[in-house]
């Protein structure tokens, strides 16, 4: 998901040619991409657990603010004013801006407004100094806020640049990047070494950047900082859920940094960025987020929490640690609802490092929230002094917790680790060290030391999968340097790693099998099996799935490949021979999400192992074109995609939808029969949609019919099923009562009935009152649906029909003494509510009943889907044409890229999810070659879209998914 615009800076993948450089810290369970600008996380780069998917931040950074005093700019106060004072009385404010901060002695005070001698609505006691009195002469000095910003919310760029100072002009120099300890590469040129010029690593994985903010092309109006960033991260599974992140800010001007304040801004974004929401621990000096409903579709995880702790913060001016002074709830300007707009200047960046609400004044410097929407924070550490060539540090953990007990948890470890120094024990695993087949009693032998020499507790865990997952095997046993493990009745298996952790009361220490040894005792154990590739992301055309699977009894295996969307299950392949690779025509697949499976066979028992979740999507010529024939349905497109090219048979097909049944839980079902009209079969019979009726859009495809596979793809929302009117239209009776509906408004209208909403139409109707030749004395309905023209018929169950009663209390004929109302597919219609007709409808009166809103796909919609024509069988084909458009999804501009091999016309359109036309692109003469065209976002709601390209010999049709 892209919701905002791409950061100003290139996120470069290599190390050689250019500085500006981002990577992960991996050790732990967190996967967090880091940079050398000031950005960590950006673009849902932060991980939890490690290879889920599940993302945590869109994008996070540090802010650091400060304030400059404006040479040459002051003035004497005209009067004495005392601390409540709004309006400060200056000899002169012709030097001073608009919008600034002054100092007064010991004083700050911040003004958004200001006269000829006066400066107006000011904040007293401004960024944690005391409001006090002053006396007229008094110098009032004129001083600017600043605030670099490592990461903007709103735009994702950055102010900070790579790289140490004196820096070289153009980012050339390769060595300007991120270094990680766990890179021989780089712990060769490591920069942070001791007295006798050994690496300074603390930890299982160590980075190192530099950054600063001279670069005026990027930072309009720098401090002249230099920022250096330490990072940390275990594989110690006591340690895997934070990482550290250590920022020392330099001086590097001549001048003292006055009033600084350092901050970190997060746009959490987990899963779906609308429910999120924030919050603070005061005493842990800690920000997070969480999913608000604790549910992401698709995460096979429980969502949890994302934190920030301060660690480390400058010292006050009574030697103790500033730690958390703010925490602001920021929201995108654009969008309503509590929280303070993202700045757009840094006097209003600052205002919020202070904790103030820069749009009113207001001090607050410790915000909530109760209601999930898309939002950020951004928590601060300050204010304090920085001299010349002096050095801040402030420590921040970035933390992850299942659930706010495990966050406190983790961030409490987090601190005695920083506590401590970051020192660790010291353990090395002996025995099963990799490669050994074991069975029986087998000895798990190690070597260790206590950092503080104190004794150590020792906990020994086992991993079946390389060490993807592990179980506890013992705990809290006494350090022996071994234990006599017995294997029987632990699964057979050729991926087993053991882990031996050892604690003191302080420290921690941890090491693993260097690499995997097999568990094999007499049975027969099951296959072991990896899934490879792909694992994730985009796929089209022909795609390699790539396996790893042994089996520990060094049985033959047998492979099997699967794919599954969640409610059924399709073989791709079966019975392969263990070759570790399958060539997967994805052109066959229907375009939809998919998890992949692996499934191994011995014979006796079977292992398997699944992809993430990937999206298959390719670009199928249309088969045909469609018709909507019969029917008012707005709500649905059908496209006939060409899936086996030699067996197009140009027959005529037909699609009828049916009756709308219920499928439970209030939600409809929409089901349809498929014809070949050419040769008059029934081909499919009652084949459902899977749409509900929650505004998402839902993409469905039948089997292949001559070569043809249907995508029919469905988008209703419930919120607009609406009956707007019930009148009159013939009254040959002298009917007196009065019409009404169910739940009707002041304005006439009226919704479903809530438990039969799944039976909404979206129709027309005529209401004939006839009497029945077989009951010549009975009076009845006769329902026409005019915007579907077809009839609706009698039912004593209530759903798609009508009857005369309450639900439940179904009836064909009327009764005037008993029957008040009348039901009709989803609605209840009352003619004498009140009691107060003395003349009840009779044959010939003819009532209407009108509906807005979505009109579902029901009986009495027919769609034809006709061949192509000779000349247009093949049309796409060559390969010098072709039509691309990116990004899809897309929120702002979406870029068409089109090629045609000759001169001609060329027609660009596109059409929304019902098939009707939204806006003529382009249409007109062509030169050949290659063309761009662009199609602002913003214009248009969200939804799908169709893009079809028309030119000689070639034509295309894109699908499209715009997001907002």
């Amino acid at each position: 998901k892209m919701k905002r615009a791409m950061v100003l800076l290139p996120l470069m993948v290599t190390f050689l040619g250019a500085i500006w450089h981002s990577a992960p810290h991996d050790a732990g369970l967190m996967w967090l991409r880091i940079t050398n600008y000031g950005t960590f996380g950006y673009q849902d780069a932060c991980i939890w657990p490690r290879g889920s998917g599940e993302s945590y931040i869109f994008g996070a950074g540090i802010w650091v603010g400060s304030l400059r005093r404006v040479e040459g700019v002051s003035a004497q106060l005209l009067s004495e004013i005392d601390s409540e004072a709004t309006v400060i009385p200056l000899s002169s404010t012709s030097s001073f801006d608009s919008t600034g901060i002054v100092r007064i002695g010991d004083e700050l005070i911040h003004y958004s407004g200001l006269a000829d001698t006066c400066l107006l609505n000011c904040i007293r006691g401004f960024a944690s100094t005391a409001p006090t009195s002053h006396g007229a002469g008094e110098t009032v000095l004129a001083y600017r806020a600043l605030m670099t910003v490592g990461y903007n919310p709103s735009n994702g760029s950055t102010e900070f640049v790579p790289g140490d100072l004196p820096n070289e002009p153009g980012y050339s120099d390769s060595l300007d990047r991120i270094y990680f300890s766990d890179n021989p590469a780089d712990t060769a040129l490591w920069p942070l070494r001791d007295s006798l010029g050994n690496p300074i690593v603390l930890s299982s994985q160590d980075s190192y950047a530099m950054m600063n903010d001279e670069d005026s092309s990027h930072c309009s109006d720098p401090q002249f900082i230099k920022v250096m960033q330490v990072g940390y991260s275990w594989s110690y599974h006591y340690y895997e859920d934070f990482i550290f992140l250590n920022y020392y800010i330099i001086n590097d001007s001549p001048d003292t940094i006055f009033h600084a304040y350092l901050g970190l801004v997060c746009d959490a974004d987990i899963g779906d960025y609308t429910d999120d929401l924030v919050g603070f621990d005061g005493q842990r000096n800690l920000g997070y987020a969480y999913d608000s409903d604790f549910n992401e579709p698709g995460w096979p995880n429980t969502p949890g929490y994302i934190g920030f702790d301060f660690l480390e913060s400058p010292l006050d001016t009574t030697g103790n640690q500033l730690g958390l002074t703010a925490f602001k709830i920021l929201r995108n300007p654009g969008v309503p609802g509590a929280g303070q707009p993202d700045p757009d200047n840094d006097d209003q960046a600052y205002q919020l490092a202070a904790g103030y609400n820069y749009t009113d004044g207001t001090y607050h410097p410790m915000d909530s929230i109760t209601t999930p929407t898309d939002v950020r924070f951004v928590q601060f550490t300050g204010p304090f002094d920085l001299a010349p060539g002096d050095t801040a540090k402030v420590v921040i953990a970035v933390i992850a917790g299942a659930d706010s007990l495990d966050l406190q948890h983790n961030s409490d470890l987090a601190q005695n680790l920083y506590d401590i120094g970051f020192i660790t024990d010291w353990v090395h695993v002996l025995s099963p060290n990799g490669g050994e087949e074991i069975s029986g009693t087998y000895t798990i032998a190690w070597e260790d030391s206590s950092v503080l020499g104190a004794p150590l507790t020792v906990d020994i865990s086992y991993s079946r999968d390389n060490g993807e997952t592990w179980e506890d095997l013992v705990t809290d046993i006494p350090d022996q340097g071994y234990y006599e493990w017995n294997t029987v009745g632990f699964p057979d298996g050729t991926r087993y790693r053991i882990r031996v952790t050892v604690h003191d009361t302080v420290a921690v220490g941890e090491d693993i099998s260097d690499t995997t040894f097999t568990v094999n005792n007499p049975g027969n154990g099951a296959p072991d099996v990896i899934f490879l590739s792909p694992n994730g992301g985009r796929l089209s055309d022909t795609v390699e799935v790539t396996w790893w699977a042994d089996d520990p009894d060094h049985d033959s295996l047998a492979i099997d490949i699967l794919i599954f969307d969640g409610s059924s299950t399709d073989t791709l392949a079966s019975g392969l021979s263990n070759t570790g690779s399958f060539l997967w025509n994805t052109r066959i697949t229907d375009n939809g999400d998919y998890r992949i499976a692996v499934q191994a066979r011995d014979g006796e028992t079977l292992s398997a192992d699944t992809s993430r979740t990937v999206s298959v999507i390719n670009d199928h010529e249309i088969g045909g074109t469609v018709e909507h024939v019969l029917g008012g349905c707005d709500v649905l497109s059908i496209l006939p995609l060409i899936y086996f090219p030699d067996s197009l048979n140009g027959h005529k097909f037909e699609i009828r939808f049916n009756r709308i049944q219920s499928a439970g839980s209030g939600q409809p079902l929409y089901t349809f029969d498929l014809y070949d009209l050419t040769l008059g079969t029934h081909l499919l019979d009652d084949f459902p949609l899977s749409t509900r009726i929650d505004g998402m859009l839902y993409v469905d495809y039948t089997p292949a019919f001559g070569g043809i596979v249907y995508e029919l793809d469905s988008q209703i929302d419930a919120d607009g099923f609406r009956f707007i009117s019930f009148r009159i239209l013939e009254n040959s009776s002298g009917f007196d009562g009065h019409l009404s509906m169910l739940g009707q408004d002041s304005l006439g209208t009226a919704p479903p009935l809530v438990n039969y909403r799944w039976a909404f139409r979206g129709s027309d109707y005529e209401i004939h009152w006839i009497s029945d030749p077989a009951f010549p004395d009975s009076i009845t309905l006769q329902v026409l649906d005019v915007t579907n023209d077809v009839e609706i018929p009698y039912d004593s169950v209530t759903g798609d029909n009508w009857h005369f009663g309450y639900p439940g209390q179904a009836n064909r004929y009327f009764n005037p003494e008993v029957h008040t109302c009348f039901y009709l597919s989803g609605g209840l219609f009352y003619f004498n509510q009140d009691g107060s007709m003395t003349h009840p409808p009779s044959p010939g009166d003819v009532w209407f009943v009108k509906s807005a809103g979505p009109r579902a796909p029901v009986s009495g919609n027919v769609y034809w889907i006709l061949p192509l024509s000779v000349d247009e069988k093949g049309l796409g084909d060559a390969p010098s044409a072709f039509l691309r458009c990116e990004p899809n999804p897309f929120s702002g501009k979406l870029r068409i890229l089109y090629l045609i091999s000759e001169d001609g016309p060329v027609e660009l359109s596109l059409y929304d999810v019902s098939g009707r036309l939204v806006k003529r692109i382009s249409r007109g003469f062509v030169r050949a070659g290659a063309h761009t065209l662009y199609l602002d976002g913003r214009m248009y709601p969200s939804g799908v879209y169709f893009l079809r390209m028309k030119s000689p010999g070639f034509r295309r049709v894109k699908k499209l998914l715009l997001i907002k």
